[in-house]
This record gives structure tokens, C-alpha cells and sequence, in this order.
């Protein structure tokens, strides 16, 4: 039998979620990644500036969203995932001008849908590097 394939970035996550059967061997490979809580803190360290009108806000948070992106430990996350959020992003931002335009009620109901949308990625990107434990 030949020697398992050593991979890189993305690849390490997917073989460690292959080969992992118990919750003891889970919580190994959470540490070998978390290792000195690297990714918690990470996340933690990204932080969005205080009293900003609705479109800033959605702008600063999608600028922390990039920023995660491309700081996040790529040996966390697959390169799928990377893709997947960074085309969300582009969405996002592609989205802002249209908001801008708009007036009135339909405005807020656009700024209200977009800030959600931001919410969303930004809640996907934390649990995958965090990790949801359900609670």
C-alpha cells in the first residue's frame, strides 16, 4: 500500500475530516489547528468601527469579511469555501451602489436585505473557523 499523499492548504483539513471516526481524534485535530487558539483569536481580532449609517457599516464589515478572507489560516478552510465567500463578497459589494439609488421604503427594505446578507457570510466564515459546537 503506498504511503498517504501529503497535501497543502485545504487538502490537510479534508484528509483530517476523512480520517477522523471518534470525538477524541476530533478534539486532536482541533488542537493541531487551534494550536495556541490561533484561529479564535484570529476572528477575534477583527473589529468594525462604531456608529456608522447603515451602508458604512455594511462597507466596514465587508472590508473585515475580506480582510478574514485573506489573513484566515488556509489550512482550515478548502479552497471551495475561500471561492464560494469571496464570490458572496463581490455579490455584496456589486450590491451597494444599486442600495445607494434606490429610495424611500425600498431602500431600507434593500439596506435591511444586504445587511443580513453580510451577517450570513460573516456568521458561515466564523463557524468554519471557529467551529459550531451546536450550542
Amino acid at each position: 500500500m503506498a504511503a498517504p499523499k501529503r497535501t497543502t492548504g485545504g487538502g490537510i483539513v479534508k484528509q483530517v475530516i476523512t480520517h477522523v471516526v471518534n470525538p477524541e481524534n476530533l478534539m486532536r485535530a482541533w488542537e493541531i489547528a487551534n494550536k495556541d487558539d490561533r484561529v479564535v483569536e484570529f476572528v477575534r481580532n477583527v473589529h468594525l468601527p462604531r456608529n456608522l449609517k447603515p451602508l458604512e457599516r455594511v462597507r466596514a464589515q465587508l472590508d473585515a469579511i475580506e480582510q478574514l478572507l485573506d489573513e484566515s489560516p488556509t489550512d482550515l478552510v478548502s479552497e471551495t469555501s475561500l471561492v464560494s465567500w469571496r464570490r458572496s463578497l463581490t455579490s455584496l459589494r456589486a450590491a451597494i451602489p444599486l442600495v445607494e439609488t434606490a429610495k424611500g421604503k425600498s431602500r431600507r427594505a434593500k439596506v435591511k436585505d444586504l445587511q443580513a446578507r453580510t451577517d450570513a457570510l460573516q456568521g458561515k466564515i466564523y463557524d468554519a473557523l471557529v467551529g459550531d459546537d451546536g450550542d
